[in-house]
């Protein structure tokens, strides 16, 4: 039976969560004095997390280029700007909470957890790469086109923090594997418990810039609402990924669908947090998009499974 205790994801995010409030009540001045914080937490994540990437494989598997492209362009643009437009009539504040989430590249976890579901490694490698290098053009440019109109959003300065975060620590990681070559994989089992770690203290400095609006969200009882919600967003990323490329073959199919439901939360969290940070109504949700990101991929896993194993093989287009 699956308990949320054995994941060490969800208890390190429940322990960040709990502490970020504990810190920013008891150390208010530690928080304003290290603003950049956050920062350097994020391209630690986004630099370990490349260091399980060798371009040599992602070059080696761009044999669907096309299939790519498709899933990339409505991945980082037409479903961010779709998901805004259905969900602004009802909650213009959570609807710019799922624009973020909804314009972020796949998770640099996304390979693994395609591998893990059956998924084609290698398009969820390539599929990985190309949207997180996108990503510092095309996510500043849906948000300002989709709510630029409701909340002041300054394009160049999220370009250049993402381009941070994401161009320079990719670049680095790729310069250390081409150092130290195979001597990497001799370290490779550290990476993802420290990304985890860095991620909870990550989201803890996040927590701890504004615990008292967040202990009103959750007394209001708002936070279990949104959480609600986010869960049936991310079952909705499932569903679209399922509908849209239905016609990919079994292995391909699931790759896609890990790619577009298992996003780069992490990303998220800080751009929630770097410009919208006096919305806690925007940043929250973000925030706990982290716990169905995590929490979700267990039953995912089990439906997949039957996919790849009861789908007769059809024919990619």
């Amino acid at each position: 039976m699956f308990s949320i205790f054995k994941q060490p994801l969800i208890i390190v995010i429940l322990t960040a969560l709990a502490g970020g409030v504990w810190v920013g009540l008891a150390f208010p001045a530690f928080v304003a004095e290290h603003p950049s914080l956050s920062l350097s937490l994020l391209i630690g994540i986004f630099f370990l997390s490349s260091l399980s990437i060798d371009m040599r494989d992602v070059l080696s598997a761009m044999r669907d280029v096309r299939t790519i492209f498709f899933a990339a362009l409505f991945t980082l643009i037409l479903l961010p700007l779709g998901v805004y437009i259905f969900i602004a009539p009802f909650s213009p504040a959570l609807a710019i909470s799922f624009l973020i989430l909804a314009a972020m590249p796949a998770g640099m976890t996304a390979p693994l957890l395609s591998k893990l579901a059956g998924g084609e490694h290698h398009i969820a490698l390539v599929f990985t790469v190309a949207t997180s290098l996108l990503a510092p053009l095309s996510v500043p440019f849906v948000i300002s086109l989709a709510a630029g109109e409701t909340v002041s959003v300054n394009a160049f300065a999220m370009f250049t923090r993402l381009a941070q975060a994401i161009f320079l620590p990719f670049l680095a990681a790729q310069l250390v594997r081409a150092i130290f070559g195979a001597r990497i994989s001799r370290v490779s089992r550290m990476i993802t418990p420290v990304s985890t770690i860095l991620l909870g203290f990550l989201i803890l400095f996040i927590v701890a810039k504004r615990p008292d609006e967040i202990i009103a969200l959750v007394l209001k009882g708002t936070a279990l609402v949104e959480l609600g919600a986010i869960f049936v967003f991310f079952i909705m990323l499932h569903g679209i990924g399922y509908v849209a490329f239905m016609h990919k073959k079994p292995a391909e199919h699931i790759a896609i669908i890990v790619c577009m439901a298992y996003i780069n939360f992490t990303l998220a969290v800080d751009l929630a947090d770097t410009f919208f940070s006096t919305r806690p109504d925007i940043v929250l949700p973000v925030v706990l998009s982290v716990i169905p990101w995590a929490l979700l991929f267990i039953p995912f896993r089990a439906i997949a499974s039957r996919l790849t194993t009861s789908s007769a093989p059809r024919a990619t287009s």
